[in-house]
């Protein structure tokens, strides 16, 4: 699959949790390991370090690793929302133990390291060396940013450093392992919960193929369920099959070709989709829009294996499908001398809280 590095995307700012397996001693009197696990937010992480042993290796008593030597551990953790932003699916990478416990090995420096400067190099449990980079107080480990010192956490055997993505030792094997565990665009909206309704949508008009191409990259703007369950009388009736050319039509208009992340949009950015018609970025310092539609800063800049995904409050509505919606899918206007109401046009925003899965209702597989 095509791999092309994301920037950086914004840090968890989790919030701490009391001690539990450490009996609330104080922090620093705390395994890295069972800090790890209190954090409540490396859950992802400790559950691979636990298939390959580095649960013990990580709970060694202060002074000692696995080594023998008199030192510590100093981890470069990952946390949740940054392996769910990067689309690794941890059932592929679990089937082969070998490379995940290289792979983790190499977020692990044999010493305790709570100063870096530019061009430090360390070996790390794998084998392999990372190379530190410091830019404008900007710190990275091999090309992956760390948080900003302060925010590390302290251990009784060493020092834990939060960076933004998982770093992958130079050895090919490895790299084709990751690569290969990457989800595709479709494979990523059915991990997210939140795109069930668009993946229906996706099945139901035969984008599936097109947008699971591993030689092209895809941007896709996409609502979430809430955005399809406010319509939901209109999108049943798209998903009508002498409707579907007309759904496709309108998916298509989220869709713009090559891999843009939101640090690439800028206002007055015009961006042709692979419908065709351009849609308009709009920007200020408080919001990012898209059209109408506004451009949730979280979760941002969620990458597949083939492009990466924006989530969006709203529908996008190619120019001059608004009279067409109207005419296949709103209902006959009632007899003048009947009061009714008349369903509104498509909504340009959606309601807030976005739920776990699809709405009720909404259909989540292609209509049969």
């Amino acid at each position: 699959a095509p791999t092309t590095p994301a920037p950086t995307t914004p840090f968890p700012t989790p919030a701490p949790t009391p001690l539990r397996t450490c009996n609330s001693v104080p922090p620093e009197e705390c395994p890295i390991w069972n800090t790890l696990v209190d954090a409540n937010f490396f859950t992802i992480l400790t559950g691979a370090m636990e298939e390959v042993g580095l649960d013990e290796v990580l709970s060694a008593p202060p002074g000692f690793n696995a080594r023998g030597l008199e030192s510590g551990f100093t981890v470069f953790a990952v946390a949740d929302d940054q392996f769910d932003a990067l689309s690794l699916h941890m059932e592929c990478l679990l089937r082969d133990l070998e490379k995940l416990e290289l792979i983790l090995n190499f977020h692990i420096i044999p010493e305790i390291v709570t100063t870096f400067s530019d061009g430090d190099v360390y070996e790390t449990l794998s084998g392999y060396s990372v190379t530190i980079g410091v830019n404008n107080g900007v710190i990275t480990v091999n090309g992956a940013e760390m948080r900003p010192p302060g925010n590390d956490f302290i251990a009784s055997n060493g020092i834990i450093h939060l960076i933004d993505e998982i770093i992958v030792p130079p050895d090919q094997g490895a790299q084709d392992y990751v690569d290969g565990c990457a989800l595709d665009i479709p494979e990523t909206l059915v991990d997210g919960a939140i795109f069930q309704s668009l993946v229906t949508g996706l099945e139901a008009t035969n984008l599936v193929p097109d947008l699971s191409e591993p030689n092209f990259f895809f941007t896709i703007f996409a609502p979430a369920d809430d955005t399809f369950a406010a319509i939901e009388d209109l999108f049943f009736c798209l998903l009508e099959e002498r409707n579907l050319d007309i759904l496709r039509d309108i998916l298509q208009y989220h869709v713009v070709p090559g891999r843009i992340f939101l640090e690439g949009l800028s206002d007055g950015q015009m961006l042709k989709t692979i419908l065709g018609p351009t849609v308009t970025i709009s920007a200020n310092d408080e919001e990012l829009m898209i059209n109408e539609a506004l451009i949730k800063p979280t979760p941002s800049n969620v990458t597949a294996s083939n492009g990466v995904i924006h989530l969006i409050e709203g529908l996008l509505v190619p120019p001059g499908y608004e009279d067409i919606l109207t005419s296949i899918c709103m209902p006959t206007p009632a007899p003048s001398d009947t009061p009714t109401s008349t369903p509104t046009a498509v909504p340009t925003s959606a309601p807030t809280g976005f739920p776990s899965g699809a709405p009720s209702g909404v259909p989540t597989s292609s209509p049969t």
